[in-house]
């Protein structure tokens, strides 16, 4: 069996993940910095974390497991 590697432009992948992201409704700037890590992953070849993981992060925002427009603060600084 001989394997074959799809390759994508980075580009419609980034505005493919913002896309599905923002209809999930998280807020524009979390959906370019998740994307951005995402294909960060994708591109360091780190694929298991990468936009593979994109379907479980809407999955868990429709089951409520993510708060999708959810702002993080810092509630304690330590060293």
């Amino acid at each position: 069996m001989t394997e074959t590697a799809n390759w994508f432009a980075e580009e419609p992948l980034r505005r493919f993940g913002e896309e599905v992201l923002a209809r999930t409704g998280v807020p524009a700037v979390a959906c370019t910095t998740v994307v951005d890590s995402l294909v960060y992953s994708d591109l360091r070849g780190v694929h298991t974390h990468g936009l593979v993981r994109l379907g479980a992060y809407v999955e868990a925002i429709r089951q409520g497991e993510v708060v999708a427009a959810a702002s993080p603060k810092v509630v304690r600084r330590a060293g």
